[in-house]
């Protein structure tokens, strides 16, 4: 796809120059490490909708379950959101590594022209964002259909992205058990709107469904959650201005 937008980040050792962004990190032991995402940041064409979208998915999967199946995508919608979010549709794409990263765009480039033009049938992009993917609590596989949070993270001043990676595995460890949520961070690379440098990155948190959700917000808003953040936290990143998403895997 060419362009969807907005999100997301993996061991901070990885070189990203040629998206225009690098972090230099500790190796951790846990073998977390960077992974590259898109987002194509899109809406509808007029007379068109999500059932036309699908069609131009189907044809996308048929693409890529002949020539290369290393995405795993998820159509996103916002659940909710501020009057600043014009995006009614968006395509958030993962890749295990670089490597897989490039071979995809390239096979993509020489034979899914027809396939992108479906999709330029139905909706209008204004933003196509890559971004470096950390796991802070990441599952297994990834996940299927459900709920995502993006919050904008900015680090304290005298404070490095390094330090923040090592403030959110802090607060990962203490919060074990505690939520179903898995989290990532995600450092903006090209084509990323960073409000002239308003944020460093974005912490993103999924979950399976609205009752996970809720569960995580009673604990956080009255199980002492919010104090064990502010706590491991404040010192080194402050997050907010979140928008929560609906995600539906679309990969086969």
């Amino acid at each position: 796809m060419r362009k969807i937008r907005k999100a997301v980040t993996g061991s901070l050792a990885m070189l990203m120059a040629t998206w225009g962004f690098s972090v230099q990190a500790d190796n951790h032991d846990d073998g977390a490490k960077g992974a590259p995402v898109e987002f194509w940041s899109c809406n509808f064409k007029d007379g068109k909708d999500m059932g036309d979208l699908d069609k131009a998915i189907e044809a996308f999967n048929a693409w890529a379950d002949k020539n290369n199946d290393s995405q795993v995508a998820w159509v996103m919608t916002p659940v909710f959101y501020g009057p600043e979010n014009t995006t009614e549709v968006g395509w958030l794409g993962a890749w295990p590594d670089g490597n897989a990263w490039g071979k995809f765009q390239d096979a993509f480039d020489a034979s899914a022209g027809k396939v992108f033009e479906g999709f330029m049938e139905v909706v209008t992009c204004n933003a196509h964002e890559m971004a470096t993917s950390l796991g802070i609590n990441p599952p297994e596989e990834p996940p299927q259909d459900g709920l995502v949070i993006f919050s904008r993270c900015t680090v304290a001043e005298g404070k490095t992205p390094n330090d923040a990676v090592e403030a959110h595995r802090q607060l990962s460890a203490k919060m074990a058990g505690k939520t179903g949520a898995n989290s990532w961070l995600f450092f903006p690379g090209s084509g990323s709107s960073q409000q002239g440098g308003a944020f460093q990155y974005w912490q993103v948190l999924g979950f399976d469904n609205h009752a996970e959700l809720g569960a995580a917000w009673e604990m956080y808003t009255n199980g002492g959650g919010w104090q064990t953040a502010n706590a491991t936290l404040s010192e080194t990143t402050r997050c907010g201005d979140t928008t929560t998403w609906r995600a539906r895997r679309v990969t086969n």
